[in-house]
């Protein structure tokens, strides 16, 4: 064989070595790729399950806070209509110690008289705390019935005291 020939042969076969060699990184080069889409997918379907999950339950949470609401504004409505209550059958009951009043004797009338300032105040402060109802939130809640709870007691212990009778 000639030079010109073992040339011609040698290049034919480095050429044949490059193109399989080129065949075999595009395979490989396919592989890689195939396999970053197939974690991207991976990837996309985990962010998408995470995502559902977030908002279901939030959803959730959500539903329980409004459930919660409701429930609060219902035990603060039936509380505050049953000081309400309260409040009105110690109004008659005041009022009949004043209407008492005029058919007593000078120093029982004094007495009651110091009576009916006390119970007026305390009256006051009771009408203020249940007021104040209304603004009260779940968080300052039991703090504001045990302060209206307490007015109601000392009113009642008032008005009781004033009378026996009655």
């Amino acid at each position: 064989m000639n030079r010109s020939t073992k040339l011609c042969v040698a290049s034919l076969v480095l050429g044949l070595a490059a193109v399989a060699c080129d065949k075999t990184a595009q395979q490989d080069q396919d592989k890689v790729n195939q396999a970053q889409q197939t974690a991207n997918d991976k990837i996309s379907a985990a962010q998408t399950e995470a995502q559902t999950k977030i908002t279901s339950a939030q959803v959730a949470a959500n539903q329980t806070i409004t459930s919660a609401n409701a429930d609060f504004m219902k035990l603060r409505e039936s509380y505050r209509h049953d000081v309400q209550t309260n409040l009105i059958d110690e109004d008659s009951k005041i009022q009949k110690l004043d209407d008492n009043e005029r058919t007593l004797t000078a120093s029982k009338r004094t007495a009651l008289d110091t009576s009916l300032t006390d119970i007026t105040a305390k009256r006051s402060v009771f009408v203020t705390d249940i007021n104040a109802l209304d603004q009260s939130t779940a968080t300052t809640w039991d703090a504001a019935k045990a302060k209206t709870d307490q007015a109601w007691t000392d009113l009642k212990g008032a008005v009781d005291k004033a009378s026996p009778t009655l």
